[in-house]
C-alpha cells in the first residue's frame, strides 16, 4: 500500500520554518529624520534596525556632493568641516516650504541658496542646483540601496513605511512621497512619527490605555495622544512645531561660545554670517558635540577651536584672546529652557485638545535624540509627575514601528494593526462671503471622507468656483489657500435649484482629494490637492492661537455674512419681482417697499450686528408680504387653467 503523503496545517510554524527565505517579502521602516535616519525591518517576528556597512545603525542625514561622486551618510557627515558649501544638512527642516520662508534660516549662512521652480528653494553644489527633495532622495536611495544588500539573500523589498512628524502639511508629505518616488521606493504609506513609536512600544511593551508620545528630534518637534486598545491605535489629538529641535540648541549654543570667546560682539545670527563658512560650520559642530557630552554624565565641557587662528578671524584678523572655554550644563540649560517650554504649552494645548487630563495618562513615551537630554527628562517627569518610558532607544523606535506596520503591510503579520490617525488642521471650502465651511475638523481621523451639497447664487448659473482651505478662522481670509478647481457645464436652473455634491476624502498618508459632482447628469469635476510649498515653522501655531483668540469675533463675522447674503438674495428676489410689469405693486405697497428695501441696502452696506441686518430683512418681508402673496396666488391661477 502507497505512504500517505503528510500535509502541514496551513501557517504551521513547521511549515513557516521550511519555507525558502528568499521567497519573503520585506517591509522597510524608514525614519527619515532632521540630522539621522534609521532604517528597520521585522525578521524572525521582531523589529530589527538595520546596520550600513560601517556597522552603524543611526545615518547622518548628510549629502556631499562633488564633482564625480556624491556622499550619503557618515562619509558625507565627515566632509562638513572639508567643504561645507557641499555638504547639506538637515535638509527636512525645508523640504516642502518656499524659497521666502527659509529667507532668515541659518541655512542661507552656510550654503548658496537661490529661487527654483515653483518658488522652491534650490542649493548650489558641485553637480549643479539641488532641491530639498532630490537631497532628501539621495538619503532614501542610500538606505534602500544598503537595505537591498542586507537581505539579498533572504528575501525581497515589497515596499516601505516612511514616517513624517504628525505636524507636516499636505505639501510637506507630498514632498517626501517625491523624494521616495526618485529613490525608486514603493511607498506604502506615510506615517505620523509619534504613532510609529506608539506601535513598537505598544507590542514591545502589550501595552493598552491613554499614552503620550513626546518627540523631540533633531528638527521638529512632534506631541501625539493617543488611545490603544486591542491592536486599535487611535490618535486622539496632535500638537506639534516643524521647526523646534536639536538644531535650535545646537544654533543657540554656538552664538554662546562665539560670544564667551569674543569672537562675536552680538548674540545673533547676524553676527555669525561675517564668520566664514568653515568657522560657521566648527562653530555648529563643537556645539553639538559640546550637547552630547553635558548630555551624558558630566555637568562641564571643554571647547576647543582650530579655525580660529591669526589671520583667520574675518573681524580684525588677529589671534583671539582664547579660543577655548567651558560650558557647564547650567548654562546649556539656560539656552534651551525656551524651547522646552514652548513644548510644554504646545503639549497642554493637545491635551485640552484630547480632553485628556495629566491623571488619566497611563504611559509617556520619549522619542527622538534630544529627549536624551538630562533636562528634558526631567522637565517631562515633573510634567506628568511619572517617569517617562525610554527602553526602546529614541533614534530607534520610529523606525521600529514603520518596520511592523511596513510588515503589516507586506502580509506578513497574522495580527491586525488599525491605526486611526488625524489631521492638523481643519480642510473646508469657501462659501458666498468669504465664508470657510469646514468640511473636515481638526483632529478627524484618517482616512475621512466628508460630503457636503452646494448650489448656485444666481439664475442661469452655469460653473462653480470651489476654493479649497485649511485653518480654523472662519473668514477665507484668514486661512491658508491650497487650492481652486471650477466645475462647469450645469445646466441653467433658477438660482438655489442646482444641488452640487462636494466630497473630501484625506487619504492614510493625511494627502487631500476633491470632487465635486453635478446631482443632474453626473458630470464630474476631481483635484488631487497639491500645494507649491508648506506651512512654515509658526504657521500651525499662529493658525490654532489665532482661532482660539479671535473665535468670538469669528462667530459674530459669520453671523453678520450669514445675514448679508440673506438680505442679498432677498433684494435680488424682490427687484426680479418688481421688474415684472404684469403684476405690480400699489403705490402705498411701492413707497413702503422702497423705504424698506433702502434700510436693509444701508445695514448690508454698513452692518453693526446681525440682528440689525435680520430686522431689515424683516422689514422688506413685511412691507412686501401683500405684494408677494397677489404675485403668489396669479401664478397658482395660471398653473392650473
Amino acid at each position: 500500500m502507497n505512504a500517505l503523503l503528510q500535509i502541514q496545517e496551513p501557517g504551521s510554524a513547521e511549515q513557516q520554518d521550511n519555507n525558502s527565505q528568499a521567497n519573503k517579502t520585506y517591509g522597510l521602516g524608514i525614519d527619515l529624520g532632521t540630522t539621522h535616519s534609521i532604517i528597520a525591518v521585522v525578521c524572525k517576528g521582531e523589529p530589527e534596525v538595520l546596520c550600513d556597512e560601517e556597522g552603524k545603525q543611526v545615518i547622518p542625514s548628510v549629502v556631499h556632493y562633488s564633482d564625480n561622486t556624491t556622499l550619503v551618510g557618515h562619509e558625507a557627515a565627515a566632509m562638513r568641516a572639508v567643504d561645507p558649501a557641499n555638504s547639506i544638512f538637515s535638509v527636512k527642516r525645508l523640504i516642502g516650504r518656499s524659497h521666502e520662508e527659509i529667507a532668515d534660516n541659518n541655512f542661507s549662512n552656510i550654503y548658496d541658496i537661490s529661487q527654483g521652480e515653483n518658488n522652491l528653494p534650490q542649493f548650489a553644489t558641485r553637480q549643479g542646483n539641488k532641491s530639498p527633495v532630490e537631497i532628501s532622495s539621495e538619503i532614501l536611495k542610500y538606505l534602500r540601496k544598503f537595505a537591498e544588500k542586507r537581505l539579498q539573500e533572504q528575501g525581497n523589498i515589497g515596499g516601505a513605511v516612511i514616517t513624517v512628524p504628525a505636524y507636516f502639511d499636505d505639501a510637506q508629505r507630498q514632498a517626501v512621497k517625491d523624494a521616495a518616488l526618485l529613490a525608486d521606493i514603493n511607498l506604502y504609506r506615510l506615517m505620523n512619527e509619534p504613532t510609529a513609536a506608539a506601535v513598537a512600544y505598544a507590542l514591545d511593551k502589550n501595552t493598552s490605555g491613554t499614552l503620550v508620545v513626546y518627540d523631540l528630534g533633531g528638527g521638529t518637534f512632534d506631541i501625539s495622544i493617543l488611545r490603544l486598545e486591542k491592536g486599535v491605535f487611535r490618535v486622539l489629538a496632535t500638537g506639534g512645531n516643524t521647526a523646534l529641535g536639536g538644531d535650535d540648541f545646537d544654533a543657540d549654543l554656538a552664538i554662546h561660545i562665539a560670544t564667551k570667546l569674543g569672537i562675536i560682539k552680538e548674540s545673533s545670527n547676524q553676527a555669525l554670517e561675517k564668520l566664514s563658512k568653515k568657522q560657521q560650520q566648527e562653530l555648529l559642530t563643537v556645539a553639538r558635540q559640546t550637547k552630547e557630552k553635558l548630555s551624558a554624565d558630566i555637568t562641564e565641557a571643554e571647547v576647543k577651536l582650530t579655525q580660529f587662528a591669526q589671520g583667520k578671524n574675518p573681524e580684525d584678523k588677529s589671534n583671539l584672546p582664547s579660543h577655548s572655554c567651558s560650558i557647564t550644563r547650567i548654562e546649556f540649560e539656560e539656552i534651551i529652557q525656551p524651547y522646552i517650554d514652548e513644548s510644554l504649552t504646545i503639549m497642554t494645548s493637545a491635551l485640552k485638545d484630547a480632553g485628556v487630563q495629566n491623571a488619566e495618562i497611563d504611559n509617556v513615551v520619549l522619542v527622538g535624540g534630544s529627549t536624551r537630554i538630562p533636562y528634558v527628562k526631567q522637565q517631562i517627569a515633573d510634567f506628568f509627575k511619572r517617569e517617562p518610558l525610554c527602553s526602546i532607544d529614541p533614534d530607534l523606535v520610529v523606525a521600529m514601528g514603520a518596520a511592523i506596520q511596513a510588515d503589516v503591510l507586506a502580509g506578513n503579520r497574522k495580527d491586525s494593526i488599525l491605526l486611526l490617525d488625524v489631521i492638523p488642521l481643519s480642510l473646508g471650502l469657501e462659501t458666498m462671503g468669504g465664508l470657510n465651511e469646514k468640511l473636515i475638523r481638526r483632529n478627524s481621523s484618517i482616512p475621512v471622507e466628508a460630503t457636503h451639497d452646494f448650489t448656485t447664487y444666481k439664475d442661469g448659473q452655469t460653473a462653480m468656483s470651489f476654493h479649497i482651505v485649511q485653518g480654523e478662522r472662519e473668514l477665507v481670509r484668514d486661512c491658508r489657500s491650497l487650492a481652486h478647481f471650477t466645475l462647469r457645464g450645469l445646466l441653467p436652473q433658477s438660482a438655489g435649484k442646482a444641488r452640487v455634491k462636494v466630497t473630501f476624502r484625506v487619504d492614510a498618508d493625511g494627502l487631500l482629494n476633491v470632487s465635486a459632482q453635478d446631482h443632474s447628469d453626473g458630470k464630474m469635476t476631481e483635484v488631487d490637492v497639491h500645494p507649491t510649498y508648506g506651512m512654515n515653522e509658526q504657521d500651525f501655531r499662529k493658525i490654532l492661537e489665532e482661532s482660539a483668540e479671535m473665535a468670538e469675533e469669528d462667530s459674530k463675522i459669520r453671523k453678520i455674512k450669514l445675514k448679508e447674503e440673506d438680505g442679498k438674495q432677498l433684494l435680488a428676489m424682490l427687484v426680479k419681482a418688481l421688474a415684472d410689469e404684469s403684476i405690480p405693486p400699489t403705490a402705498e405697497e411701492s413707497a413702503a417697499i422702497e423705504m424698506a428695501k433702502n434700510k436693509l441696502e444701508e445695514s448690508i452696506e454698513n452692518p453693526t450686528n446681525a440682528e440689525e441686518i435680520d430686522q431689515a430683512i424683516n422689514g422688506v418681508s413685511a412691507a412686501a408680504e401683500a405684494f408677494i402673496n397677489r404675485r403668489m396666488q396669479e401664478a397658482f391661477k395660471n398653473s392650473t387653467k
